[in-house]
């Protein structure tokens, strides 16, 4: 006689996932807060301790005792952005990393150095944040949409934008109310898009990342 079994197999289905950041290297960065922490070090601290984790997470997840549960590798992406000054031209972004790069050892201590690196002048998040959606191809766009790929985008900054009516960044942020205006068009393309965007200001002074990342939903 013959018996019929059936085996059961877990088998994990996942998406793709990118963890991005735009990070302000400004000279005001170099402060302190009230508890005299530098905001510059605390920026560099919160994302160099995210990539680190999503190195951690990807060796994790392409272990041969993992991925055979997988139905395809995984791997999470990042990409990071840096936002720094020129004197008294307006500020100019820069890429530090791009998404394609593996994260590594070697990599994180590299992008410690350049983040302990600031640049006295206005900070440019306009250019930046255009910049970064341009970069989001058609192809990732429909995995946006279907679901298929979760896209995340943190800002950090202490609060101060660039200021098109008069070219500076040390008054009050209520007094930017274009480029504010203009930022706030950029995120809302961007979640329209699919993208998730979140704020990290530093200090009290970082209310202009209130107004940028406040979501009306």
């Amino acid at each position: 006689f013959e018996i019929e079994a059936t085996k059961q197999k877990t088998v994990i289905d996942v998406k793709e996932f990118e963890e991005d950041v735009l990070l302000d290297l400004t000279a005001s960065m170099e402060n302190r807060d009230d508890f005299g922490h530098v905001m510059k070090i605390e920026q560099k601290k919160l994302v160099l301790g995210m990539l680190y984790h999503l190195m951690r997470l990807n060796a994790a997840l392409n272990d041969s005792r993992t991925r055979s549960n997988l139905r395809t590798p995984v791997q999470i992406k990042s990409e990071i952005f840096g936002i720094r000054g020129t004197g008294d031209e307006k500020g100019i972004w820069s890429l530090l990393k791009t998404s394609k790069e593996t994260i590594t050892e070697q990599l994180l201590v590299n992008l410690a150095d350049e983040l302990d690196k600031t640049t006295a002048g206005q900070g440019d998040a306009l250019s930046a944040l255009k910049a970064y959606r341009a970069g989001i191809s058609p192809e990732t766009q429909k995995k946006l949409q279907s679901g298929e790929l979760i896209k995340i985008l943190t800002i950090y900054s202490d609060g101060m934008v660039y200021c098109l009516a008069c070219g500076r960044e040390d008054h009050d942020y209520q007094v930017d109310v274009e480029i504010l205006a203009l930022i706030k068009q950029e995120v809302t393309a961007l979640r329209e898009m699919g993208v998730v965007v979140q704020g990290i200001g530093f200090t009290k002074k970082a209310e202009a990342i209130k107004a940028i990342c406040a979501d009306p939903q």
